[in-house]
């Protein structure tokens, strides 16, 4: 006899409470500051759902140091957390066990639930409601790969999302990521098990697109995680290409500034007349603030990253 309980999120008190009580038969003072700092670090709390989540708490105080996401492990994060939630954290519950509407497992689900969150990613979509979210639905290709392809319905597949496997949550009339982070890691690991060609026409989408689109670069961290020679291959090598090779010598600079700005701003002083007016006066001049021009794409704000210009 297993009863279904449904939790409202802790708060910052609750979740103290909790990491107190795990923590209390430990006698290392250091390691004790290392876990309270790391739940309570800047990217958990940002990710509000690991922070107030007592299943993951106790995940996290489990596994610690081993899933670290700002020490370069988001990868390796995400891919814990989620089969933690998806498959693991009911398997040892003898005569329980979570059954899929959509999919005959949770591998199936995952491999519908990887290309949808694909899809979505790469339109800045994390939030739908039910005709956005068909939408989305009703174009995904892997659906129809699946075991009993009848099962997998929409309806059928917003219970699993929701219900079983907790990746999503119904608020109001809107349908949401648990967190974004699981977005970025399945939109990762779908083209990092595509063809290259499937993740060079992807680049190639993205040479037009503006870096704030995106909230942060952890995705596209994630797929250089998963393969660096891919990504480099299928990704930045292409659009190095198109603006450098089989040019003279003078012509790609100026094709690196077209591709890599959208737009120049520049200040010109009259150091002369500054000199001039700051003896008259017997003031001092204060430079303005430089100008800062924004790269005009994701793919060259990730080059300029990587080359740590």
């Amino acid at each position: 006899g297993f009863s279904k309980l449904y939790l409202r999120p802790f708060n910052s008190e609750q979740s103290s409470a909790l990491i107190n009580n795990f923590l209390a038969s430990t006698e290392n003072e250091t390691i004790r500051n290392e876990i309270t700092n790391y739940i309570e670090g800047e990217y958990l709390q940002k990710h509000k759902v690991f922070a107030s989540n007592p299943m993951l708490l106790t995940f996290f105080i489990m596994k610690y140091p081993i899933v670290d996401p700002c020490k370069g492990k988001k990868k390796l994060f995400y891919r814990t957390v989620y089969d933690a939630i998806v498959c693991g954290h009911d398997e040892e519950k003898k005569g329980y066990s979570r059954v899929f509407r959509s999919a005959q497992n949770a591998e199936e689900f995952t491999k519908v639930f990887r290309e949808f969150c694909a899809a979505t990613y790469i339109k800045h979509e994390v939030e739908f409601d039910r005709d956005t979210f068909d939408g989305y639905f009703n174009d995904l290709v892997t659906k129809n790969t699946l075991e009993n392809p009848r099962i997998m319905t929409s309806r059928n597949f917003i219970h699993d999302a929701c219900a079983t496997a907790c990746m999503m949550y119904e608020e109001d009339i809107k349908l949401l990521y648990i967190d974004p982070g699981f977005q970025e890691y399945l939109f990762a690991q779908h083209y990092f098990l595509a063809a290259p060609e499937e993740l060079e026409a992807l680049g190639r989408t993205l040479w037009d697109v503006a870096e704030i689109n995106f909230d942060g670069y952890d995705a596209f961290e994630m797929l250089n995680e998963f393969s660096s020679e891919k990504f480099e291959k299928s990704l930045l090598i292409p659009y190095l290409h198109n603006i450098f090779k089989g040019k003279s010598e003078d012509i790609p600079f100026l094709s690196f500034l077209r591709y890599g700005y959208r737009e120049f701003e520049y200040q010109v002083v009259d150091t002369d007349m500054v000199a001039t007016y700051a003896s008259k006066n017997s003031a001092e001049w204060i430079p303005s603030k430089p100008i800062i021009v924004e790269p005009s794409s994701i793919i060259f704000s990730i080059l300029l990253r990587r080359l740590e210009i």
